[in-house]
């Protein structure tokens, strides 16, 4: 069953930053493909999954069964009740499991463009709701623990999405190159990258001039991080 292994986030200034690496493994570490991270089954709504593949794909399938059945109901899903019920989503799964516990974190980040702003939020399989309180930016997957002290040191409260993207792209380029054959990593290709900037109407790559600069800092970025950082090797 395949993992998904590391997706960041984050308030920023002018909106808020998704990244996610796309490699795939097994449980045991089997290297199964790339695969992006980040869907919108709603208008405005970026998703992040982490966790057991099977219990990701139930609960897209459920999500978008469920979004369809309610479209004309008074219970349909709106601004105001998404979190909720997301929540009475993991809720169902764990009595379903008889309260086994199924490792599944969804990171959901919301564009209200009527509103010109946009919120960030985890839901885990205990269905807790992380509101991003503590820290603006949010790290889920088996990859977060070896980076989240990295984050916090490099973190600015003035950071923008372009500058929290830069640094995440380096960070998942930064553990790849250390553990080549680890859980994390882009291959060949690149991040799923989205903004959803407070004064945009959907959500959109960044830019290519962004994503050239992301690839012109690179090096210059990763030799910062071996001098600063001692993330160790397979």
């Amino acid at each position: 069953m395949p993992l998904l292994t590391l997706i960041l986030g984050a308030k920023c200034l002018d909106g808020v930053a998704l990244i996610a690496d796309t490699k795939m493994t097994g449980i045991e570490g089997t290297f199964l493909g790339h695969e992006d991270k980040i869907s919108g089954e709603l208008r405005n709504v970026l998703f992040g999954f982490a966790g057991d593949g099977d219990m990701i794909n139930i609960f897209r399938r459920y999500l978008v069964g469920d979004v369809i059945i309610l479209r004309d109901s008074s219970d349909n899903y709106t601004d105001e009740n998404l979190l909720i019920k997301l929540k009475e989503i993991m809720l169902m799964f764990k009595r379903a499991r008889l309260g086994q516990y199924f490792g599944l974190k969804v990171m959901v980040a919301r564009l209200f463009p009527d509103k010109k702003t946009a919120d960030l939020h985890v839901v885990d399989s205990n269905a807790n709701i992380d509101k991003c309180l503590i820290h603006p930016w949010k790290i889920i997957g088996s990859g977060g623990r070896k980076i989240d002290s990295i984050i916090q040191d490099e973190w600015d409260d003035n950071m923008n999405m372009k500058s929290f993207t830069r640094l995440s792209y380096c960070v998942i380029k930064y553990i790849e190159q250390k553990q080549p054959s680890g859980s994390v990593g882009v291959g060949h290709g690149e991040p799923t990258m989205r903004y959803l900037g407070y004064d945009a109407e959907e959500d959109a790559e960044p830019p290519e001039e962004h994503k050239n600069e992301f690839r012109n800092q690179l090096e210059e970025c990763l030799s910062n991080f071996n001098n600063k950082y001692a993330l160790s090797e397979d």
